[in-house]
């Protein structure tokens, strides 16, 4: 693991205890299911997907886009996409039905006292600028990946088929 560590860093998320990597999984798969055009596959890789990171609802955009290169125009088999929504779905209503509180997952982040980014940070004590405070890291960060998607979206646009690229809005 210290060579995988060694060539990849960040790829050491992978190996811990969140849901990326399963979503990632899900989400891989639902797009290989959908280039072979198996509908039934795809949504329910896609349902999967949206079960692990709320956000994979999004994922029906590029997935519908390869359907649409692969299959042409839409059918009643494409009712299977209809997995991803009904998964959210019901996650909501069992949310509800446990916790009483339909939102309770937007609710408790209230109760974890994150203050929003909007914010400036207060000063630490009175010699320090407020300044001081704001770590230039996440700002380098976001900037590269700003800077690498443009250059593999926009100046490669021609090697990416338009699903793909879709994936990175």
């Amino acid at each position: 693991s210290v060579v995988y560590l060694a060539i990849a860093p960040g790829a050491v998320e992978f190996a811990l205890a969140y849901s990326d990597s399963l979503f990632l999984l899900c989400a891989a798969g639902a797009f290989l299911a959908a280039e072979r055009g198996r509908l039934a596959p795809t949504g329910v890789l896609y349902g999967l997907a949206v079960l692990c990171r709320l956000p994979g609802i999004f994922l029906v955009i590029p997935l519908v886009a390869v359907l649409l290169d692969r299959r042409g125009r839409p059918s009643i088999s494409w009712a299977w996409l209809l997995l991803g929504p009904l998964a959210l779905a019901g996650f909501y209503l069992y949310l509800g039905s446990v916790t009483g509180d339909v939102l309770a997952n937007l609710h408790a982040q209230a109760s974890w006292d994150i203050a929003p980014v909007t914010q400036a940070p207060a000063t630490v004590n009175e010699h320090d600028a407020p300044v001081a405070a704001f770590s230039i890291l996440p700002i380098l960060l976001i900037v590269t990946l700003l800077v690498y998607t443009f250059l593999f979206v926009y100046l490669r646009g021609d090697r990416i088929p338009l699903p793909y690229a879709l994936l990175t809005i």
